[in-house]
């Protein structure tokens, strides 16, 4: 069989570059393969769906499929690719788990997206809550049983807790590292770490899954701890990595995780290849390495880019993504932007530091903190090394409000803006969005210490504590003392 266009995946990047390929090009011939059953459905909102018994797994549907063939965009479900062979322009594969199928191509969009980490002590087949049929096999199994088992501490295991806190369900959470969230800054995980021991989980930092075994009534689970627990229901909570195991070695350029490298037009290394979404990362500007950015609103936009250029040879070119990130659960709300490079330890005040070359851990988030791309350069010329300033601060300017703002912002030591993370109780996490506007113009502490910020004191103190962090950096950089430190000082 022959595709002009073929797409491989069908979800938030898939799609966009499908319905983008078809406002280019009205006579295209544009196929998707989609490995599941489903196609174009809300990955955020999975956790919140399992924790409601009223709601179905299929209210998560976004766009039925005819939408798409009424636009003549064909869509293949249960087509898992296997292989993809780029000289031949030829991809192989099994539909319906073992109906082997063949497609050739013009040109081609990789948008596989994520899967999650392979752990050596889970079974194949333990749902990731990434798809609808994983939603529908957790709901089925919490039907029949109080009891869920989470391996890993990231976002989706804290939404999970969260939706399911009051159900009356027993929630055994395993935690390899020394903290939930371990890619964003200590003060994060450690509030969460807080969070889940007052929400009734039986919480477990520092204990790996040794061995789950299936049982007529769930699964029978051995932690290095020497417990032995039984559970109900079992979600693979752990990680994901990139969803590219069918590429061939060596012929398309990833970086260390499998992620496809792309340029701003989403292309690969290889002429009439695109990829979008969480299969690929994006090069970084001033030689700082890569950039994996694992997020629905990027997936949306680099979607849209690939499908435009696959089409129609557009020339469009995807904005760099700021690595925005949000996270409301448990009583808690964090929020992050930009790129962290260690210390993640760091303590209130002030850190200074001329990096040395940058290196990366294998399978890293490619976010914030340790891990960062597959990529080692020097420090560029006027950059010179990275300022971080973290405080504690008044989240309101209302009287008797003792609710408190944690909030970290680094910069380079020409003063442009790198990134930041808050932790809040309650609202106030959406201030990161002025950091982000930022980040996206280029800008820096001035342009941040001059913002006209909102004020009323049931929201925020007169002085926001992003403008009093952005004037205690601009003060290090121009008396030019970058390995003091100081308190923290309300302005």
């Amino acid at each position: 069989m022959h595709a002009g266009l073929l797409i491989l995946g069908a979800n938030t990047a898939g799609l966009s570059a499908a319905l983008e390929a078809r406002r280019r090009d009205s006579r295209l011939e544009i196929t998707v393969l989609e490995a599941s059953h489903a196609a174009s459905w809300s990955n955020c909102d999975l956790p919140y769906n399992l924790g409601d018994p009223q709601r179905q797994a299929e209210d998560l549907l976004l766009r039925d499929p005819a939408f798409f063939a009424e636009r003549g965009i064909r869509i293949l479900f249960q087509h898992r690719v296997a292989r993809l062979d780029a000289s031949a322009r030829t991809v192989e594969g099994l539909r319906e788990r073992s109906h082997p199928f063949s497609l050739n191509y013009d040109r081609l969009v990789i948008a596989s997206g994520a899967r999650p980490r392979r752990l050596d002590s889970l079974p194949e087949g333990v749902p990731a809550l990434r798809s609808i049929e994983e939603l529908r096999q957790l709901k089925q199994a919490l039907a029949r049983s109080t009891r869920i088992a989470l391996i890993g501490a990231g976002s989706v295991a804290l939404e999970v807790v969260d939706a399911l806190a009051g159900s009356g369900r027993k929630i055994l959470l395993l935690e390899q590292g020394a903290r939930p969230l371990s890619d964003w800054p200590s003060f994060v995980g450690d509030a969460f770490a807080n969070a889940l021991a007052t929400a009734g989980c039986d919480y477990r930092p520092r204990t790996a899954l040794r061995e789950a075994r299936r049982t007529a009534e769930g699964w029978l689970l051995h932690t290095s701890d020497g417990d032995t627990q039984r559970s109900g229901a079992l979600v693979h909570c752990a990680g994901i990595l990139p969803a590219t195991d069918f590429l061939p070695s060596g012929v398309l350029r990833q970086d260390e995780r499998g992620a496809l490298v792309v340029n701003d037009e989403q292309a690969t290394s290889l002429p009439g290849i695109w990829a979008a979404g969480d299969c690929c990362c994006r090069v970084l500007p001033r030689g700082e390495g890569l950039l994996w950015n694992p997020q629905a609103l990027d997936a949306r936009r680099a979607g849209r880019v690939a499908g435009a250029n696959a089409a129609a040879d557009a020339g469009l070119k995807t904005p760099l993504p700021q690595a925005t990130m949000i996270l409301k659960a448990l009583g808690l709300e964090a929020a992050r932007c930009g790129r962290f490079d260690s210390p993640l330890e760091m303590k209130d005040g002030l850190w200074s530091e001329r990096p040395p070359e940058s290196k990366v851990a294998r399978e890293g988030s490619g976010l914030l903190g340790a891990q960062l791309p597959a990529v080692s350069a020097p420090s560029p010329a006027g950059a010179s090394g990275r300022l971080a300033w973290q405080g504690n601060y008044p989240l309101s300017g209302h009287v008797g409000d003792t609710r408190r703002l944690r909030l970290r912002l680094e910069a380079r030591q020409d003063g442009q803006l790198r990134g930041g993370a808050l932790l809040c109780q309650g609202e106030g996490a959406l201030r990161i969005n002025a950091l982000v506007a930022l980040l996206g113009a280029g800008l820096g502490l001035q342009e941040l210490e001059a913002l006209d910020l909102a004020y009323t004191p049931r929201l925020g103190p007169a002085v926001d504590p992003l403008i009093q962090a952005a004037r205690r950096l601009l003060r290090e950089l121009q008396a030019g003392q970058g390995n003091s430190a100081g308190k923290d000082t309300q302005e």
